[in-house]
């Protein structure tokens, strides 16, 4: 306890001691910096951004080292950025006043130059923090800002000395302003949008990231006050710049360089902290624990424990677990696997796993290790078959991870073999079904083309017959004939729409259409202009219908039975047929009510089942599909139809069609 806490105390006076020292090396080094900037402009100005270039460069080359390592998109993105912000940071001093290495000769153009590069900056900034919860593409990443300089030094080249033939009306001091302006106004974002994103940062790189916005804001504001070079404040906002440059490069020290295991096991590392604190915490509230002894003991005990319940989670896994070396050796197996595969450890031990897979499964199962060993891939999951023991071929399902860094000399592949046999049984036999409902399918497709064709082909010739016997010999007829041939007339048509709401029935579910768009304010009017309803009916629509997706013959046909039953028993002098529709919970509910006869709540369930009617068919020609085809339409489109009545009153029929995207 003692030793522990001298311990902690002279860590305390260790950072003490360094942050008093860092302390004084930066205002050395800013009191150095004004001394020359306030003494001679020129050599500051060299020096300053020859440093920021270096800084911004460094942190580029370390990003692009390091990127497999790191597990922050965020601070390498920014890395990428700064890279590309050395090479104009360079151009623009290369070209800047008392240098000359490539003289422009045209202020405006110098202006220019020296503002790129903190667009670049500010505007990189901003859109950094899209990667702090996504991945980042490095390629793609450093080829748009390749292609983004290049654009850019190709413009610089080709305008050169002719800019203000382009720009003759242009007043650069005042774009100039509202350019920094803007550039103030990203970096202000971004000092926004980090304090939100805080606790998705390490604390050292939020304070870093903390310091290079806060100085960045403040040097464009001192540029706006004061843009002449050899003014103290272009000076000390210069100075600022390369304290935002170079806590920008520590951002990006702390992620990778600095520790890139932390990097790697950030999570682990905070479990590991917070752990560290609660033992800490617990040792010194708990008078128990009498010394360090004591302390080991336990310590072991627990590890005992876990290892005791590691080994029974192995052991009594039902998946079939192996553990092998990187030259695809097994080490260990648990019983679940000597199942699974029928041989005993030490047999899979000495044949090996990869020689009893199967012949057409070892190729992609050998190059898919290959990468796991060679960490081009974390782990790899495959479906592959195995020759049992007994020579039965089994699919499993495997899974294979890479666990490494656990030891110097103690890296291994762990496999979970699941056996699926059953399950793939299980598909072959499904996808055989499935081939047999197919063939079911055109076998009813021919059935009903049976029905179409080869027996209405003799209703025609019925009919035909009783037209002509009506037509040609109506006077030798006397009345009793001349009925009887009417009613085989219509018994023939009613046998002829039998078939048709026969085969209607049978296609509903069989035959799919393109699902469109279906205006029904449209549809509606077609639909009613079909029917011709009687002067003494009125159908009206209640309120605007929307534009859904379905079959157009299919919904069609829904409306066109339910107003044409509406309109056919229609019972009353003047007849008022309403149209409705709602949403509800991800459905259209549509509505059509009438003013009819009603129906009898014992017959709900009646009427929507085929051949089923409540009139005498003498009375009402009715082939009694029409509903049992408008149910069968909506359930499967995945909605519902029921109805409400009352009897002389009236009946409301409503249905469902779900609001598909």
């Amino acid at each position: 306890m003692v030793i522990g806490n001298i311990k902690q105390k002279a860590s305390l006076y260790s950072k003490l001691i360094r942050f008093f020292i860092n302390s004084l090396i930066w205002v050395i080094i800013i009191s150095l910096a004004l001394t020359l900037g306030y003494f001679n402009t020129l050599p500051f100005h060299t020096i300053a951004e020859l440093f920021n270039v270096i800084i911004a460069f460094s942190a580029f080359i370390i990003v692009l080292n390091t990127y497999n390592i790191s597990q922050n998109s965020y601070l390498t993105f920014l890395g990428i950025a700064f890279g590309f912000v050395s090479v104009f940071e360079l151009i623009h001093l290369l070209t800047s006043a008392g240098i000359d290495i490539l003289s422009l000769h045209n202020i405006n153009m110098d202006l220019m130059i020296s503002i790129i590069p903190r667009l670049l900056q500010s505007f990189s900034l901003l859109i950094s923090f899209l990667f702090i919860k996504r991945s980042l593409n490095i390629i793609w990443t450093v080829t748009t800002y390749c292609l983004t300089t290049i654009a850019l030094i190709a413009g610089i080249i080709y305008t050169g000395n002719r800019l203000e033939l382009y720009t003759a009306n242009i007043d650069f001091i005042a774009l100039f302003e509202v350019l920094e302006i803007t550039i103030v106004l990203f970096f202000s974002a971004s000092l926004v949008i980090l304090i939100v994103e805080r606790k998705n940062l390490k604390f050292r790189v939020y304070k870093y990231m903390l310091l290079s916005l806060l100085a960045s804001i403040s040097v464009d504001i001192l540029i706006v006050i004061d843009a002449n070079m050899n003014s103290m404040i272009n000076v000390s906002a210069h100075i600022l710049k390369f304290i935002s440059f170079f806590c920008i490069y520590k951002a990006v020290i702390q992620n990778t360089l600095r520790n890139p295991v932390d990097s790697m096991f950030y999570e682990l590392d905070m479990v590991k902290n917070e752990l560290a604190e609660k033992n800490y915490e617990i040792s010194r509230s708990n008078d128990k624990l009498k010394n360090e002894l004591d302390d080991l003991h336990m310590v072991e005990k627990l590890l005992r424990k876990s290892k005791a319940w590691s080994r029974s989670i192995f052991e009594g896994s039902p998946v079939g677990i192996a553990l092998l070396n990187t030259n695809s050796v097994v080490i260990e197996v648990n019983p679940a696997l000597e199942e699974i595969l029928g041989y005993s450890a030490n047999e899979i031990r000495n044949i090996g796993i990869s020689n009893i897979t199967h012949i057409d499964d070892i190729e992609k199962d050998s190059r898919l290790f290959d990468n796991l060993i060679e960490s081009n891939i974390e782990s790899y999951k495959i479906e592959k078959r195995y020759i049992r023991k007994d020579n039965k071929v089994i699919w499993t399902n495997v899974m294979m991870s890479y666990i490494q860094n656990v030891g110097e000399d103690f890296q291994f592949i762990i496999a979970m073999i699941e056996d699926i046999t059953l399950q793939k049984e299980n598909e072959e036999r499904q996808q055989q079904l499935v081939a047999r409902l197919e063939e079911t399918n055109k076998e009813l497709d021919n059935f009903a083309y049976i029905v179409s064709h080869d027996l209405k082909a003799p209703l025609r010739g019925i009919g035909s017959l009783a037209n002509w016997l009506i037509t040609d010999h109506k006077d030798k007829l006397d009345k009793e004939g001349a009925e009887i041939i009417d009613l085989l007339i219509n018994r023939v048509e009613r046998m002829k729409n039998f078939i048709d709401g026969i085969l209607h029935y049978s296609r509903v579910t069989r035959v799919k259409e393109n699902y469109v768009d279906i205006d029904l304010n449209r549809l509606i009017k077609e639909v009613i202009e079909l029917l011709a309803p009687p002067a003494n009916i009125e159908i009206k629509v209640q309120s605007e219908l929307p534009v859904i997706k379905g079959e157009r013959i299919y919904i069609e046909q829904v409306f066109q039975n339910l107003l044409s039953n509406a309109i056919k028993f229609m019972d009353k002098p003047y007849g008022k047929i309403q149209i409705g529709c709602k949403t509800i919970e991800g459905f259209w509910e549509f509505s059509v009510k009438d003013n009819g006869p009603g129906i009898d709540e014992k017959y709900f369930n009646k009427i929507f089942m085929i051949f089923q009617t409540l009139q005498p068919r003498d009375k009402f020609e009715s082939t009694g599909v029409g509903l049992s085809i408008v149910k069968k339409i909506i359930e499967t489109d995945g909605g519902k139809i029921w109805l409400t009545s009352e009897l002389k009153k009236g009946t409301t029929f409503y249905f469902t069609i779900p609001m598909n995207e």
